[in-house]
């Protein structure tokens, strides 16, 4: 045989073999796989909190599970066992979540007995085999007449005071028979005109369910949450209790208890408070950093005059980040990014500035408001409190975080976390500060003011959860402890409670941000990495825990990568 005879057949066993026995996919492709399938079942199983629901992502999750176990971690490279980790911390995390969400849906049951029967309409519609129009009546009959029950026990609670809901409960309560609402909205759109027959046999009890439905969410929030039409919302939050609390930090790789992390957070604010009395020495206050933080406030900018403002910061702390050699920022990303306003109703739950893709969302007095409220979102979002905000939101904080992280690591965004998101823009604060970025005392109080409101979100919203504070105890630790304006604490605390933000969310910036200063002492300080590799390194990993971000970067150093 000729070598050339001798290396086609070679090459046509190699081909034969590959088709017989195919690689398995890397695990960045194992994962986009993974998010594919599941970005199914969402689209296919949208009502997650049904029963059914809840056991199709079960099953799902336990799918994966097994699938993961038949990979071995050990033969992987360090980015493979952090994606490994990443993915089998994601299932578990995911499934914490469905069982907190079936716990809350078993303490429902009284208030919402009909859910999974609504629910069950709109499941056999999107599986292709509808319910038939009579037996789509009768079905809507019986949850109208289990929703009047229902509404009439809560009333009778309400009267006599006898096993009267809590008003989270209450509150909860009403938002699922919203959701229950909208999924019977959805179903039978689908089917009104296009079926003869669905609207003659459906109409009348569809538009009496819905009418009940409507009546008896407006009372449980009214008489069980004490919501008053037309009125601010109360504050009224839903605490999970210390048990799923734990469970939600190991998820998040966090080695600590909730009452460590509140001690951190305590000790932190201490440190916060020797400093802002030293800053308040320089400008003549003595120890009382309130009156020198009063002052601080006072330095505004005039209405129409915030935008600029914040153009201005930013476009100075890109020089400054730049000329340091921090970190990497691309001309396209200093060009792409922009502000717009705060509405009036928006700045109820964001006093303060925030990022939203591509640009900063920034609050400020408007025409419509009363002078008192005016007056304290003018001190709440003064210069010196800017130096701070204006790092966080943007450059080098989210805007350059978000789009590193699309273009290096996009397919690892289901497992970010808001200790990395978060962590990273608080950090860069810390950053700055060490570096000498507050060029008075006043910046230093305006820096100083948001570690310690950093600080407090760890606090108070651990201890909500945990059934240790109240929120009016929220807000009053808000004022008298940070410095806030009262209109800006209830807002931060309305915030907090409103249930779109995962539990451990305010944490996110001291716990992130504090884990990110330690890597530093021992990757740069200790270790001698560069300041812009180690701050790319972390930008290219994504949004992950802090944690796997270390073993990367351990490796780094091991391998002399400095």
């Amino acid at each position: 045989m000729t070598r050339r005879n001798a290396l086609s057949v070679a090459i046509f066993i190699l081909l034969i073999s590959q088709q017989a026995f195919p690689q398995a996919p890397s695990l960045p492709e194992h994962i986009r796989q993974f998010d594919a399938d599941l970005s199914s079942i969402e689209t296919f199983y949208p009502i997650e909190w049904s029963e059914h629901g809840c056991t199709r992502y079960s099953a799902f999750l336990a799918e994966e599970k097994a699938s993961l176990s038949k990979i071995d971690r050990s033969k992987m490279d360090i980015d493979g066992q952090i994606d490994f980790d990443l993915l089998a911390n994601y299932l578990e995390s995911r499934q914490n979540d469905i069982d907190l969400m079936k716990a809350q849906n078993a303490e429902m049951r009284g208030l919402v007995p009909f859910q999974d029967e609504a629910a069950a309409l709109e499941e056999a519609r999107v599986a292709t085999h509808p319910t038939g129009p009579e037996e789509s009546a009768k079905i809507l009959q019986k949850i109208l007449e289990e929703t009047q029950a229902a509404h009439a026990a809560f009333d009778k609670s309400v009267e006599t005071g006898n096993g009267k809901p809590s008003a989270s409960l209450a509150r909860r309560s009403a938002n699922r028979i919203n959701g229950v609402s909208n999924v019977l909205g959805r179903w039978y759109r689908e089917f009104d005109g296009f079926v003869p027959s669905f609207s003659w046999w459906c109409k009348r009890p569809f538009d009496d369910l819905k009418k009940a439905l409507a009546d008896y969410s407006r009372d449980l929030r009214q008489k069980g949450a004490g919501f008053v039409e037309g009125q601010d919302a109360p504050l009224v939050g839903d605490p999970i209790g210390r048990e799923a609390y734990v469970k939600q930090m190991k998820t998040e790789m966090l080695g600590m208890t909730p009452e460590e992390m509140i001690a951190h957070a305590e000790k932190d604010a201490e440190w916060c408070h020797t400093e802002l009395k030293k800053a308040a020495k320089e400008m003549g206050f003595g120890d009382d950093w309130k009156k020198a933080l009063d002052k601080v406030k006072q330095d505004h900018g005039e209405p129409g005059e915030q935008a600029a403002t914040v153009t201005k910061l930013e476009n100075e702390v890109i020089d400054f980040v730049t000329a340091k050699k921090l970190v990497t920022v691309e001309p396209i990303t200093r060009e792409t990014w922009t502000w717009t306003m705060t509405s009036t109703q928006d700045e109820k739950t964001w006093p303060f500035p925030t990022y939203g893709f591509y640009k900063v969302m920034v609050p400020y007095a408007t025409e419509e408001m009363d002078e008192k409220t005016k007056e304290q979102v003018f001190r709440g979002n003064g210069i010196h409190f800017l130096r701070n905000v204006v790092p966080h939101e943007l450059i080098p904080g989210h805007h350059l975080q978000g789009l590193e992280a699309s273009k290096y690591a996009g397919y690892r965004s289901r497992f970010s976390t808001p200790f990395l998101i978060e962590g990273w823009a608080f950090y860069w604060e810390l950053r700055l500060w060490d570096l000498g970025w507050a060029k008075s005392p006043e910046d230093k109080i305006g820096m100083l003011f948001w570690r310690l409101h950093r600080c407090a979100r760890v606090i108070v919203s651990t201890k909500f959860h945990l059934g240790l504070m109240t929120p009016p105890e929220m807000i009053n630790y808000l004022i008298e402890e940070v410095g806030h304006e009262p209109e800006m604490a209830k807002a931060e605390v309305r915030r907090y409670l409103a249930g779109d933000y995962s539990p451990l969310y305010q944490c996110a910036y001291q716990v992130g941000a504090l884990a990110l200063k330690d890597l530093h002492d021992e990757i740069v300080v200790k270790d001698h990495m560069s300041e812009r590799l180690f701050h790319d390194t972390i930008l290219k990993q994504g949004a992950i825990p802090v944690s796997l971000i270390a073993v990367k970067l351990r490796s780094m150093v091991k391998s002399g990568r400095k």
